[in-house]
């Protein structure tokens, strides 16, 4: 048999942690939240480099839940700065976490082919790359 005073603590402890957890991921997605509005607002003025800070602090700030249109604007941001590879890597995150037939979603996938076309690259499926080239050990 327990003890009365086992009984008594161990619930309240477990409520603590979880209150507490859910207020740290309550303070990151506020924090998330108010770096990409900073960001867009920096991104409408064209000042191109602050809203590379700001968004890249709304992506820091709470990683398990991205916002799309944030890393979206984070790859415009860097592509204006000329800095393309590094667009692309963020244009096929905001790819990843879009889904096609959206606006967001679509914006994405045409920043992302035009980022492929000034990098010189070509942009095709991973399927079609495949049965162009062959596969390893194959003519």
């Amino acid at each position: 048999m327990r003890s009365a005073r086992w009984s008594r603590w161990t619930p309240t402890f477990r409520v603590r942690d979880i209150l507490r957890s859910k207020l740290a991921a309550f303070k990151g997605f506020l924090k998330s939240e108010a770096y990409a509005i900073l960001g867009t607002l920096d991104f409408n003025a064209k000042a191109y480099a602050d809203a590379e800070g700001n968004l890249r602090k709304s992506i820091d700030a709470f990683p398990q839940q991205v916002d799309p249109i944030a890393v979206f604007r984070l790859s415009v941001a860097l592509d204006m700065q000329n800095k393309y590879p590094e667009a692309l890597k963020f244009a096929n995150q905001a790819v990843d976490l879009t889904k096609p037939g959206t606006a967001a979603g679509d914006a994405a996938r045409k920043e992302k082919d035009r980022l492929i076309q000034l990098i010189g690259g070509v942009s095709e499926p991973a399927g079609e790359t495949i049965r162009k080239r062959g596969r390893p050990g194959q003519p």
